[in-house]
């Protein structure tokens, strides 16, 4: 629903009140951070970052949300899997040569 909330508030301006948000991103949420004034991504160590991090000067709550579940969950899985156990059981698995 949300995509097309955002499909028809881009195409007609009377449908940008149906957005939960205030704000340019109607699936995003609020802009949470604008780090334009000390790391723009068109210098060079935004640049960097971009390319290594896919680093971007405006970050939206969606975003945040995602990035953060993301390396929660991916975390979760790698550090399980350095001590052997399965991600939802808990038992230990027995390592193959």
């Amino acid at each position: 629903m949300g995509i097309a909330i955002a499909l028809l508030s881009q195409s007609s301006s009377q449908y940008a009140n149906w957005c939960f948000s205030p704000g340019k991103s109607c699936i995003l949420g609020r802009q949470v951070w604008n780090a334009f004034p000390f790391l723009p991504d068109k210098e060079f160590s935004g640049i960097i970052l971009k390319s290594l991090f896919g680093y971007h000067q405006i970050f939206y709550l969606g975003q945040i949300i995602a990035y953060v579940l993301f390396l929660g969950i991916v975390g979760t899985a790698y550090f399980q899997s350095l001590t052997g156990k399965t991600l939802f059981t808990g038992k230990k698995t027995k390592l193959q040569n």
